[in-house]
């Protein structure tokens, strides 16, 4: 009877736990404790030491972005991205979008270089667009913060390229005249720009020339009264060039000279005036004054100039014997002797010319150099008629440029040209 009740009640202790585990589980487990420390290492394999608990790391706060990091595509305020952004748009000629950038872009640009490159680029927009006066409204802004220097003065060329394009010729001269008188009396960095203010003076005059004569005018009028001012006398040669009155111009670009004693340029185009007025003589002379004053290896680029000058009023006698007598003994280079070459086949002296060219290929530092040169032999010999001469040239080139495949091409060309122009291709042989 014992053993039945012990029976009976291990029974029910049983089912109430299965029942109990079918029912779903309404109640909500507790949260799991907060961890002060890593977790726990699992246990480590056989053979493996256990790892040591480590304590978390705080997560640091981010840092402030630098001011040239890239820009957020949402706030766009980075002035390099927006430029960049905008160069592409203009490279689509989507010009209306790229104008909108660059607008921005000029407003948040916080250094010179910056606003400058916003400022160019919409300037370049705006003219694609055909807003002339536009355009010349932001490089004038860009002019007023620009530092003195060549930058500057680039950039006010430019801008007076943008006013005469709009047809504002007042500005455009006004710009002119502050450059002339900018213009410094001593050889220097500016030497090249009383030139590119001429050409400006000759685009203005040619689309309104009633203005060429008021300038002129206006320049001679204050000459008077300070007859050195380099600026005024380089206006009066730009007109009297424009009026291709080369013999009255040279007497004022002699004046610039004197000023600029220094300055080849200036006495360059003293030459070049004087060439034009059929001077040649003078022009001679001052290539001359050039020439002694030169340092050694500068000395035959001036000779060239006054061989050629007696070749153009054609005394070819005093040409060759100058180019034997005054240039080749002086001649150093390979290049000089090329240079004397042309010179001396302009003059028919057929023989000169391929000795000259000899010299040249012997002073050669390079084989590239050599080659070509020697080509340059050849081919003079051969359209001259002196095919012996210019095949041995050749056939030494190929025996000498196995592995140059563009010399030998041009080498066997010429060949082939030579045994043409002669009617004996039937005896022609191009093995090496």
């Amino acid at each position: 009877m014992h053993n039945l009740v012990l029976s009976l009640v291990v029974f029910t202790f049983s089912f109430s736990s299965f029942v109990r585990a079918q029912e779903p589980d309404t109640t909500t487990p507790p949260a799991p404790p907060q961890a002060t420390t890593a977790p726990v290492a699992p246990p480590p394999g056989p053979g493996l030491k256990p790892r040591p608990n480590r304590p978390v790391q705080p997560v640091p706060t981010p840092a402030a972005p630098p001011a040239d990091a890239p820009a957020d595509v949402k706030d766009m305020t980075n002035p390099a991205y927006l430029c960049d952004l905008a160069q592409v748009h203009l490279n689509y000629l989507a010009v209306d979008r790229a104008e909108d950038l660059l607008r921005k872009a000029i407003e948040h640009a916080k250094d010179l270089p910056m606003k400058t490159r916003a400022r160019n680029l919409l300037a370049s927009a705006l003219q694609r667009k055909g807003d002339l006066k536009g355009a010349s409204e932001i490089q004038e802004s860009a002019l007023t913060d620009m530092p003195e220097g060549i930058e500057k003065i680039r950039a006010t060329l430019n801008l007076v390229d943008s006013f005469t394009q709009s047809q504002e010729y007042d500005k455009a001269t006004a710009l002119l005249e502050k450059l002339l008188a900018a213009v410094s009396d001593k050889n220097g960095a500016e030497a090249w720009l009383p030139q590119e203010i001429h050409n400006r003076y000759m685009r203005i005059w040619q689309a309104k020339p009633e203005r060429a004569e008021a300038d002129f005018t206006k320049a001679k009028a204050l000459l008077e009264k300070d007859p050195r001012n380099a600026g005024l006398l380089e206006l009066i040669v730009a007109y009297l060039t424009y009026k291709r009155e080369p013999a009255a111009a040279v007497v004022f670009a002699e004046q610039i000279a004197e000023l600029r004693p220094t300055d080849n340029s200036a006495q360059i185009r003293v030459a070049g005036l004087y060439q034009q007025a059929q001077q040649f003589d003078k022009a001679v002379a001052v290539y001359q004054k050039l020439m002694d004053n030169a340092p050694k290896e500068s000395k035959c680029q001036w000779g060239f100039q006054i061989a050629q000058l007696y070749v153009n009023s054609n005394k070819k006698d005093e040409a060759a014997a100058y180019l034997k007598e005054k240039l080749a003994p002086i001649a150093t280079q390979s290049w000089e002797f090329v240079s004397l070459a042309s010179i001396f086949e302009q003059l028919a002296k057929d023989d000169d010319a391929v000795a000259m060219l000899g010299r040249a290929v012997e002073l050669s530092k390079t084989p590239d150099e050599k080659a070509d040169v020697a080509l340059r032999q050849a081919d003079y010999a051969k359209r001259h008629k002196d095919y012996a001469k210019a095949e041995t040239i050749l056939r030494g080139l190929l025996k000498e440029f196995k592995e140059n495949k563009a010399v030998r091409t041009r080498a066997k060309e010429l060949i082939y040209h030579i045994y043409q122009e002669q009617g004996k291709l039937d005896e022609l042989k191009l093995d090496d």
